[in-house]
């Protein structure tokens, strides 16, 4: 078995309630339900994110941007295209 680490949380209590219902139903602990409901929620997650991929996202726009000097201001105004 692999090595346990003692956790303690706080529930309120109709998930107290809940957790000894399943517990009793499916002759298991409370803290064996626990573990099986964290693993089927790690699963269904998929891997967890890369904590650099957005920073590698911000990176790679700042280099496509353009600097604003470059930009071309515009020389209409919305008033003058609807003056037509």
């Amino acid at each position: 078995m692999a090595r346990m680490i003692r956790k303690q949380v706080y529930i309120v209590a109709h998930h107290d309630r809940s957790l000894k219902e399943h517990a009793r139903r499916y002759g298991v602990t409370e803290a064996e339900l626990i573990r099986r409901s964290l693993d089927r929620l790690t699963e269904s997650a998929g891997p967890a994110p890369d904590p650099t991929a957005w920073q590698a996202v911000v990176q790679y726009v700042a280099r496509r941007r353009k600097p604003a000097s470059r930009v071309a201001k515009r020389r209409w105004t919305r008033d003058r295209l609807h003056d037509r």
